[in-house]
């Protein structure tokens, strides 16, 4: 708001901290200052978690305090300003609301956060980020594995408030309510997918174990496994919802499930399953945000042939200068149309110079969904003009099949 605004205070953290800190001056002293504005000044190696509060026998109280708990939320703001948290180990078998943190209340906010390589365990609402969210998260992910009884997801054990543009790559095992993303969902989920390994006994997705919030423009990709007992209740995407789902996918090839919802039909415009095959067809996704080229501004992004539709709220821009889109006539060879090759990192920027034969539209250099919205290095093959020329001929009708005339066609 500039000079016309309230001045905001924001702590800056930049250090682990120790065991049982509460001053509110490092990650794990957040708990002495639960009502406070953070943000993360540089990346935290978190790995001296593992050897801290270890109790019991086997040990079951272990590792980092989560940040708040049902008793006293986390209510403040956390900006990870694009930075990391690593190495987090939280073993609390027999304890509910785990994660980094433990519960935040309406009205708090974390963004711009990674959690990286995390190993969470608890009993009841447990995610990798947030065990228990009524809060704001958005522009955040986590990877590592998170294990629990349930409510589990590699992100949020149990999200009440709104999750978007995040995402969960790590593996999640419980038992009902089983998410890679969120284990049980009552809010709003946007914008967001999860790609881990998810193992349950019922109400297990590959995304949401159970719905009865709203989830839109989001996807799972992860293998889904669940109890064969309930297997009406295990589905690619969601294993049961009561609310509504839109323009969201499952990969029907990955995630091992027939089904985006346990024991439902998918619905076009809510659940979409296809092989991966069809998945890297623009065609498949009728009424769809989606764009083939880049640079439009669309929801989603897809380079046909070589992805399943990408989320362009995690791509970067990026011009191809050196390999501009190219058009050709058709001409019954492969061609080029002149694109020049590209020294790329095999991450998030793959592939070669477009190349086709038959008319149509070719994608050459494409990316990751951590990638590049790419703008360049595409093919367009037009048609090439037909003409036929023909000998006029004329005959009288005597009964008999006659050819109309001979030509050739060029």
């Amino acid at each position: 708001l500039g000079s016309a605004g309230t001045p905001v205070s924001y702590t800056v953290i930049t250090s682990l901290g120790a065991a049982g800190s509460m001053t509110h001056t490092d990650l794990q002293g957040i708990n002495g200052g639960l009502a406070l504005n953070y943000v993360l000044g540089g990346n935290i190696d978190a790995s001296a978690t593992s050897a801290w509060n270890g109790s019991g026998s086997p040990t079951v109280y272990a590792g980092f305090n989560p940040i708040g708990n049902s008793t006293t939320r986390f209510t403040g703001t956390f900006d990870g300003l694009g930075h990391t948290i690593s190495n987090l180990t939280i073993n609390r078998r027999s304890t509910d609301n785990v994660g980094l943190f433990g519960v935040t209340a309406l009205g708090s906010t974390i963004r711009n956060l990674g959690l990286v390589d995390a190993s969470v365990t608890g009993s009841a609402s447990v995610g990798g980020l947030v065990g228990g969210n009524s809060g704001s998260i958005s522009n955040s992910y986590a990877t590592g594995a998170v294990t629990a009884d349930y409510y589990v997801g590699g992100l949020v054990g149990n999200n009440s408030g709104s999750i978007s543009n995040s995402y969960a790559t790590g593996s999640v095992n419980g038992s009902p309510l089983v998410g890679g993303l969120v284990g049980r969902n009552g809010g709003s989920i946007s914008n967001s997918y999860a790609t881990g390994t998810v193992t349950g006994g019922t109400k297990v997705g590959g995304l949401v174990g159970y719905n009865y919030g709203s989830i839109s423009n989001s996807y799972a990709t992860g293998s889904v496994t669940g109890s064969l007992t309930y297997s009406n209740y295990v589905g690619g995407l969601v294993g049961v919802n009561d609310d509504s789902i839109s323009n969201s996918f499952y990969d029907k090839d990955t995630s091992g499930q027939t089904k985006g919802i346990g024991g439902v039909d998918d619905v076009a415009g809510q659940v979409w399953g296809m092989s991966t095959a069809q998945m890297r067809t623009a065609s498949s996704f009728t009424d769809w945000d989606i764009a083939n080229t880049g640079g439009s501004g669309p929801i989603w992004r897809i380079y046909e042939g070589h992805t399943t539709p990408l989320l362009t709220s995690f791509l970067t821009p990026l011009t191809l200068t050196d390999a501009p889109d190219s058009s050709a006539t058709y001409s019954g060879s492969a061609q080029s149309g002149g694109t020049t090759s590209l020294t790329v990192d095999g991450t998030l920027l793959k592939g070669a110079p477009a190349t086709g034969t038959s008319a149509g539209f070719y994608n050459g250099y494409y990316s990751t969904q951590q990638g590049y919205d790419l703008i360049g290095g595409s093919l367009t093959i037009g048609k090439a003009i037909l003409t036929v020329t023909a000998v006029v001929a004329s005959k009288t009708y005597d009964g008999t099949l006659t050819a109309a005339g001979t030509g050739t066609v060029g």
